[in-house]
């Protein structure tokens, strides 16, 4: 059997050794983090077999190394890993910006090891902090190859993409990091406008007790780790400061529309907002009844796919979106 390692046991590494373990059971996981309440608590939960805090020793044998730690790490981490590798093992990641990665890992990882990002998107609907394994059910599991990966190797994310039940999505690196621009990076500096602007108020400690489930959600993001933010933004500054412009000319005519009381013009850009949010339908949160995806047979399956010889011993070639 193969080994998999996932370094970095937050929630999306955690649930992805928890939709592995429930599609796999014989699939061996080891786990690695530096937060010693991680490691204990993906092991109770059945994430991971075993846990290593030495990364040395979680790495050794393994045929595919998943790493889910923040952006402002990822260099280092790459840097630490590359003397530890297995010759032709593959490294797949979890962050929704691909182009810092990508470069991270051109730069640090041995040419020996193929490298594949990829970015799992969460299940909308599903918004606990809790790791569970069907966080990535039906969603979108963005792949971005780096040049030198091996067809093999691409193979290799792509099942994972299958195997925790999402649907893989082949893209580059530069449409990828657009999206995230405007679906991550964007939300989360209004969150933090927004939050400066209401928390900025003399009256805020006392009128904060009135403020609404819809406040709630649209400041949320701006609860996230401020150093992750900020090594995300300057990471791909020029992407947000184009949408941030683009946002700022629709922001500033409707201030137009309010200041001169337009009021049928302003009526139909809300109904155009409206209507375009109720065609877009996130999908209701994954049920036990709904079917599995399709999984392999584990008698040949798993060494085939993590150890580099393709899909049941056929390459296959991704398909372009």
């Amino acid at each position: 059997m193969a080994r998999v390692t996932i370094i970095g046991l937050g929630r999306i590494g955690t649930s992805l050794g928890l939709a592995l373990k429930a599609s796999q059971p014989k699939l061996e996981i080891v786990g690695h983090d530096l937060a010693s309440d991680r490691l204990a608590a993906a092991r109770k939960r059945g994430a991971v077999d075993r846990t290593e805090w030495n990364l040395p020793a979680a790495l050794e044998g393994s045929g595919l190394v998943i790493v889910s730690i923040p952006l402002h790490g990822i260099a280092k981490l790459f840097g630490e890993m590359a003397p530890f590798l297995s010759d032709g093992s593959v490294v797949t990641d979890t962050l929704p910006l691909k182009g810092p990665v990508l470069a991270a890992a051109a730069q640090y990882l041995p040419p020996q090891v193929s490298f594949v990002g990829g970015h799992p998107v969460a299940h909308p609907e599903l918004t606990t902090d809790e790791p569970v394994a069907e966080l990535f059910f039906g969603q979108a599991y963005a792949i971005v190859a780096a040049p030198s990966a091996s067809e093999a190797a691409v193979a290799q994310v792509i099942r994972l993409a299958e195997l925790v039940g999402a649907k893989p999505v082949i893209t580059d690196e530069a449409e990828h990091d657009a999206f995230t621009a405007s679906f991550e990076l964007i939300p989360a500096l209004l969150a933090s406008a927004l939050m400066e602007v209401v928390a900025g108020q003399p009256s805020w400690r006392d009128s904060q007790r009135l403020a609404s489930a819809r406040f709630a959600a649209l400041t949320a993001a701006a609860a996230d780790a401020p150093a992750e933010q900020h090594a995300r933004l300057l990471a791909s500054r020029e992407l947000v400061l184009e949408r941030l412009a683009t946002l700022q000319d629709e922001l500033a005519e409707l201030a137009g529309l309010i200041r001169d009381a337009n009021a049928d013009h302003l009526l139909s850009r809300l109904t155009s907002a409206s209507e375009q949010r109720a065609s877009w339908h996130p999908g209701a949160p994954p049920r036990a009844d709904v079917p599995q995806p399709e999984l392999p047979d584990t008698r040949g399956s798993i060494s085939s796919l993590f150890l580099g010889r393709g899909l049941g011993g056929k390459n296959r070639k991704p398909t372009s979106r």
